[in-house]
């Protein structure tokens, strides 16, 4: 293909560090550049958001367009007017006032092609948020599902788009994370948890299992959201017998050393459409516990590539924790088994590959 393809990506907050953000910045930093022509816009987030930074610094156009208002009136103009201007091949949305104001003002600028990507199962959406995204579903070209999952959880809000889902998951990059990895009983058990402060996270089950669990360990609780004073509150009720810290927000190779100094990485969502963080710290050697739902099931393979729990039984997590931590060569097998299982099946590479495939099938 001669002509280089000229694809507009926009996300609802630049500002945001979960699976989207992460993901998206993996894609449009390893597109070849002499194929592909990218840029992100931001519906929101400040030009010092991490994100904004580190796209500036891989040469890939950002800008902000800011959804100042509910209604988002003046905010999906002046995308109209952007796409008319800069006329792009693909506009690909991600997350949902992208899908529904960046998909609708991709439309009435008659962009040729308009792809979403649906990141998770929002079970926490009303039939209106539904509904709105049904609407657009039916304006654009194509769906990427990143779990079967999520495609099965949109085919349940619009069942008349299933023709137009396809699966393609996240990729990690691998090499990122594979420093040395070790298996060895430490005198106090390090646990990870990585993730937004959120109900769907899980967090406040995953501390009441802990209230069953009598070894001292220290817990990491890697994010920030809405639920950080009541977790703070809670877990305050276990510190006399474990040490818990909520340590923020990590970015850049913070999570490499998370991931590589952790025991046990502890996936405790409620819900989850594919499992980002859990495949990271596989890729890491780290084994991993995660909750029994979703997209979970599809990263994580039961007693081979790590633990699944139903984290609504406190008193069974806190078992299956126990032992998991007193067998360090259980934790070594698993460990080993999930970074080879990663590398062979959701490589960035991979994924990459997948998605040109995609945009190139259209043009």
């Amino acid at each position: 293909m001669d002509k280089r393809i000229h694809i507009i990506h926009i996300i609802d907050n630049i500002s945001g560090i979960g699976g989207a953000e992460r993901m998206l910045f993996e894609l449009v930093t390893r597109f070849p550049k002499d194929r592909f022509d990218c840029e992100v816009i931001g519906l929101g987030g400040t030009k010092e958001d991490y994100y904004f930074r580190e796209l500036v610094q891989n040469n890939i156009p950002v800008r902000i367009i800011p959804k100042k208002s509910k209604c988002g009136i003046r905010m999906f103009f002046e995308l109209v007017q952007y796409f008319r201007k800069s006329r792009p091949d693909i506009v690909h949305t991600h997350l949902f006032a992208s899908d529904v104001w960046g998909g609708y003002a991709a439309y009435r600028a008659q962009v040729p092609i308009i792809i979403s990507t649906e990141h998770n199962i929002n079970k926490n959406e009303g039939w209106v948020k539904h509904r709105l995204k049904c609407v657009i579903h039916h304006k654009i070209q194509a769906i990427v599902a990143i779990s079967h999952a999520v495609e099965h959880y949109i085919v349940q809000y619009c069942s008349s788009v299933r023709s137009k889902i396809l699966v393609i998951p996240n990729g990690i990059d691998v090499h990122r994370f594979s420093r040395p990895h070790t298996y060895q009983k430490k005198s106090v058990p390090v646990i990870a948890v990585v993730g937004r402060l959120e109900e769907q996270k899980g967090h406040i089950d995953l501390l009441h299992a802990l209230s069953f669990v009598h070894q001292p360990l220290l817990l990491r609780i890697i994010g920030e959201g809405s639920l950080h004073r009541q977790i703070q509150q809670q877990a305050q009720q276990l510190s006399k017998t474990h040490e818990i810290r909520l340590e923020g927000t990590r970015t850049g190779t913070d999570l490499e050393k998370i991931y590589a100094d952790a025991d046990v990485v502890i996936v405790p969502s409620r819900w989850e459409g594919f499992g980002l963080v859990a495949l990271e710290a596989m890729a890491a050697g780290c084994p991993v516990l995660v909750s029994d739902v979703d997209g979970l099931r599809e990263c994580v393979e039961q007693g081979k590539t790590g633990l699944r729990v139903n984290m609504q039984q406190p008193q069974r997590v806190a078992e299956v924790l126990q032992q998991f931590l007193k067998d360090s060569s259980l934790r070594q097998q698993l460990g080993e088994a999930a970074r080879i299982a990663v590398a062979k099946k959701y490589s960035i590479e991979y994924v990459v590959k997948k998605y040109i495939h995609l945009y190139e099938s259209f043009l």
